[in-house]
């Protein structure tokens, strides 16, 4: 293999779950990269289970190493075997590794085989901690902040999922210099009322003239599922023609499912976790979707939640938290309401629509194939590492 190939390489690590939609981020990236001639493996541990991500024939497998010391022997285990292979960048999602002191011998060890680091942060490890109120007191979210920002300074780029992320992590004192912007993006061939086919109200047997108002997600603290998701189905459920759906999993899933049972109203359904595949049908059933997001962290602020852009592709209407990360789709994009983070707020909103619905109609958004599909990402994406191959930045 020579230099300029060697160089145009890249791995992408994945433990334990190959799974779609957890890494298609790296799997547009790997379609773009491929077309433009780039070597690329993706190592999953023999013990893992692809679950849908086709890219089998890029696949390398390596021993799960599950022994004593596994925490710096499996990084120098991964580096002489990607080492071997040529390649010269290794792709590491914050959805794989969390932990810090892993990640620390996993960059280091990587770095000194001569394999740059390209970390895609995704939901970054101190301020989505801080989020969800895991770190206790000041000290522990000192150490937490100079752990990570010791890892950032490793990298050779640190992706942020929007501007404001990437200004948080600076003002949390990571090396600007290697932050870049990689907005979250949608599946355009699976995001698009031309090709969703399903119909979720006929399945729960839900009439096509109820007004049905949606949220999905991870059931997390910082969702603003008990301060404004419940109170707000509590105020309008089984009001005229509105019912309820509210889907996904999560810590408070349980809290969730019994608040629901002793609300005991037949216009609120609560689903479990929704496939990937299943997201769409489920956003084109709705009227109207709710993110709710909890606006009181740094984190929630920063983030641009990537059921935003479902609606958005899929044209249903969109009510969501005003932050400084959301303000955006406002600007961009139709059917966007922003909400102060209120009941009442929320609740005009919602009727507003549902007096409205009419002339609102649901014919998906064309301009978000070109700003944010995971299509386009994974160009931008791509040009930032063809720079890097070509010693361009």
């Amino acid at each position: 293999m020579d230099m300029h190939r060697t160089m145009k390489s890249i791995a992408f690590f994945v433990y334990p779950v190959l799974r779609f939609p957890r890494n298609n981020r790296q799997y547009f990236l790997t379609e773009e990269l491929l077309a433009r001639g780039w070597h690329v493996i993706w190592l999953v541990p023999k013990s893992g289970i692809n679950e849908g991500v086709p890219v089998d024939d890029h696949i390398l497998h390596y021993d799960d190493l599950n022994i004593r010391g596994r925490t710096y022997l499996l990084p120098i285990y991964l580096g002489l075997m990607l080492r071997a292979k040529g390649i010269k960048y290794f792709w590491l999602s914050g959805w794989v590794i969390t932990a810090a002191r892993e990640l620390s011998w996993l960059v280091r060890i990587l770095r000194v085989l001569g394999i740059e680091t390209i970390y895609d942060t995704i939901d970054p490890v101190c301020e989505f901690k801080l989020a969800n109120r895991e770190l206790s007191d000041s000290d522990a979210k000192s150490k937490c902040h100079k752990a990570m920002n010791s890892i950032y300074g490793l990298c050779k780029r640190v992706l942020c999922v929007t501007p404001e992320m990437k200004e948080l992590l600076a003002r949390n004192g990571a090396d600007e210099s290697r932050l870049i912007v990689a907005r979250w993006g949608v599946d355009r061939n699976v995001f698009n009322r031309a090709v969703t086919k399903g119909d979720l109200r006929s399945k729960l047997g839900i009439d096509k003239n109820i007004f049905l108002v949606g949220w999905l997600g991870s059931m997390t603290e910082f969702k603003g599922l008990r301060e404004m998701l419940l109170p707000l189905v509590e105020r309008l459920a089984g009001e005229g023609k509105i019912h309820f759906l509210i889907a996904g999993d999560g810590p408070l899933f349980g809290e969730v499912k019994a608040w629901v049972a002793s609300l005991k109203k037949s216009a609120v359904t609560l689903l479990g976790r929704v496939p990937y595949g299943e997201a769409a049908e489920f956003t084109a059933a709705l009227d109207a979707y709710l993110v709710t997001t909890n606006p009181d962290s740094e984190y929630a602020r920063a983030i641009c939640p990537i059921k935003c852009y479902d609606a958005i592709a899929m044209g249903t209407p969109l009510v969501t938290t005003r932050t400084p990360a959301t303000e955006h789709l406002e600007r961009m994009y139709g059917n966007v309401h922003l909400c102060d983070y209120d009941i009442d707020s929320l609740e005009k909103a919602v009727r507003e629509i549902a007096d409205d619905i009419e002339d609102i109609g649901k014919s998906g958004n064309k301009k978000l194939n070109e700003v944010v599909s995971q299509q386009g990402v994974s160009c931008e994406i791509a040009d930032m590492l063809e720079d890097l191959a070509e010693g361009r930045n």
